[in-house]
Order: structure tokens, then sequence, then C-alpha cells
């Protein structure tokens, strides 16, 4: 160091920062200062100014006066020059505006480097002097450093480890919320089907009550054509019975007649023989005409019968069309019926189907979440392990 480069002094009158334990402060300064006496250490914070270091470069002051402040002690740099002002016999008073306590003697300049002293006045004794090798005091400011660093790290692991039971907490509670939504929409989808499945089985019983209903009325239906077509086929045949009866009276009557007429021409051979010949002409003639008639008259009841026949022919055509347009509705409505039944049961199927796949996803959903909620645990559980591992490894190695 020059002659000419300008040095400071640290000095502390023992106020601590805001905000800072006081017992945790003064333990660090005892361990920066290498002080075990415990008097000797309350000295410092009794309120008097004292040196801590002096004749300090720039350099060295704005490191000694950082690291005070990371303890947390309230300390000032003051330039040499002043001190060696208000001494001028070599001594400075605790205080400079007030009397001096105790002497202090000044640090000797002429001392090596690597050493450093820290005066501390006492009422009515001499100054005390803690001469300490730099290379020691580097080596326990090294190791207050990595008692620090390991506290802090300690109370990061702590932290580390009270994060991750909280966040394993709240995994747990989404999980079992997430499971109790599903298990709610499973049940929802559940209620659903059944209230669908009840739905589709009360349609498919109207369905048939309907269908059912629809055959009693047809078999009704065909029952009362049934009757209306017999009797009307009676009162044909009945028709045809008077038409056939009458008919044959009429032939009988014309049998009759001819026989009449013959008799009457037999018993008139004997007395009109000699007529023979005109009678016999007349008798042919007559006889023809007969025949004509009667030919005409059985020509007529077949024309009857025939227009019977066809009267009979014409009323069965409808009855026999409109039995097989009923059997054929019926027939229709029967293949309808049974198409409603087969698509109630397609409907049915698929409405089962589709709530055994709804159901087996809502499974399988379940089953992923618990196997993810599974996997979270394990992992949180690991890295909780693994920061109680490495907070027993710092614990173990303070």
């Amino acid at each position: 160091m020059t002659a000419n480069a300008k040095t400071f002094d640290l000095t502390f009158r023992g106020e601590i920062q805001p905000r800072r334990d006081s017992g945790r402060v003064k333990s660090r300064l005892a361990e920066y200062l290498h002080i075990d006496d415990q008097a000797m250490l309350e000295q410092l914070f009794s309120g008097q100014t004292v040196y801590l270091r002096r004749d300090l470069d720039r350099k060295s002051a704005a490191e000694h006066f950082r690291q005070l402040s990371q303890l947390g002690c309230q300390v000032a740099l003051v330039d040499s020059s002043k001190r060696e002002q208000a001494t001028g016999n070599g001594t400075l008073s605790s205080k400079p505006d007030q009397a001096t306590a105790g002497p202090v003697k000044r640090e000797n300049t002429a001392a090596t480097g690597d050493q450093k002293e820290v005066a501390l006045p006492t009422e009515d004794a001499p100054d005390q002097r803690w001469p300490v090798s730099q290379a020691r005091i580097d080596r326990q400011r090294r190791a207050a450093m990595e008692k620090k660093a390991r506290e802090e790290a300690r109370e990061k692991a702590a932290e580390e480890v009270a994060r991750l039971t909280r966040l394993e907490v709240e995994l747990n509670r989404r999980a079992e919320q997430e499971i109790a939504r599903i298990r709610t929409e499973s049940d929802t989808t559940r209620h659903n089907a059944e209230a669908e499945l009840a739905r589709l089985g009360r349609l498919q019983e109207q369905s048939q009550q309907l269908t059912q209903a629809q055959l009693t009325r047809l078999d009704e239906q065909h029952r009362d054509q049934t009757r209306l077509t017999r009797k009307k086929l009676a009162l044909l045949e009945q028709i045809q019975r008077e038409n056939t009866s009458q008919s044959q009276q009429e032939i009988d009557q014309y049998e009759q007649s001819l026989q009449e007429t013959r008799r009457r021409t037999d018993t008139q051979i004997q007395q009109l023989e000699r007529r023979l010949q005109e009678l016999r002409q007349q008798a042919n003639g007559e006889l023809t005409r007969l025949q004509e008639q009667l030919s005409a008259a059985t020509a007529r009841a077949e024309q009857d019968a025939e227009q019977l026949e066809r009267q009979r022919a014409e009323i069965l055509v409808p009855v026999d069309d409109e039995a097989r347009a009923v059997t054929e509705q019926r027939e229709t409505i029967n293949r309808q019926a049974e198409q409603d039944r087969v698509e109630l049961e397609h409907l049915k199927k698929e409405v089962t189907q589709k709530f055994d796949r709804e159901l087996a996803r809502l499974e399988e959903l379940e089953l992923k979440a618990r196997r993810k909620q599974k996997a979270k645990i394990d992992h949180l559980s690991k890295t909780i392990a693994s920061a109680r591992k490495i907070a027993g490894e710092t614990t173990a190695a303070v």
C-alpha cells in the first residue's frame, strides 16, 4: 500500500439492521471475529463506537463492509485520516463526541499484510487485540459461509419437502375430485340408460297392445264380414232354389199339358179316324208347338239358372276380394308389427351396447385416473424421499 493511498476504518456501534434476529446476528459476528468470550461480545453491542478494522484499502473496506452487512450489522466506513486527526497521540476514544472510556492503541502499521487487529474499548483497562492470520480468518470465514449455506440448504430442503407435501395433498384432493366426477358421470349415464330402456320397454308394450287391439278389431271385422257373406250366400241359394222350383213347376205343367193333349189325341184317334190325316197334321203342328214351348221353357230355365249363377259369381267375387283384402291387410299389419318388434329389439340392443360401451369407457377413464394418480404419488414419494435423503446428508455433513 503506498503512503498516499487513501485508507478506511470500519466502525461498529452495536446497531443491528431492522427485521434481523439479534441472537443470530451476535452469533454470526462472533464467528466472523473469532470471539469466544460472551462478555467481550456484549461489549461490541454496548453502544460505543468500536473500530473493527483499520487502514483498509478501498477494495478490502468494501468487502468487509459487504460481509458484515450480510451478517445484519450496521457498520460504517470512516476515512483513516479523520481518526488520526482526532487522536493526535495515537489513541482513539470509543465515542468521538464524548470522553474516552478507555485507552485504545492504534493498529500497528508495521505489521505484516496478513495480520489484522480488532480493538475493543474496555473501561479502566488497556486495549485488547486478537492478532489472527489472514489465512485462518479466510478459513473460518469460509467455514462460516459453508455453515450458513448448509443451514440455508437445510431450510430450502425443509421448504421443498413442505411444498411437495402440500402438492401431494393437492394432487390427492384433485384426483379424488376427478374420481368422484367420473363416478357421478357413470351413475348419471347408467341412470339415463336405465330410463331409456324403461321407456323403450313401455313403447314396446304399448306397441304390442296397439297391435293386439288392431288384430282383435280385424278379427271382429273378418267375423262380421264372414257372417254377412254367409247370409248373402244363403239368400242367393234360396233365390236359386226358388227359381229352380218355379222352372220345374212350369216344366211339370207343360208335361201334364202334353200328356193331356196326347190322351185327348189318343181318345180322338178312334173317334176321328176319318179326320186322321188332318188331325195328324194338326197334332204334329201342335206337338211341334208344344215342343218349341218346352224348349223355350227349358232355355228360359237355363237362362234363369245361368243368370242366377252369374249373380252368385258377381256376389261371391267381391266377397272373395274383400276377404282377400282383409287377409292382406291383416298380413300387412302382422308384418308391420313384426317390423316394429324387430326395430324395437334392434334399438334396445343398440342402447344396451351403447350403455356397455359408455360404461366401459368410464371405467377405463377411472382406471387411467387411478394409474395417473398412483404415478404422481409415486413420483412425489420418490421426490420427498430424495429431498429427505439430501436433508439428512446435509444434516449429517453439518
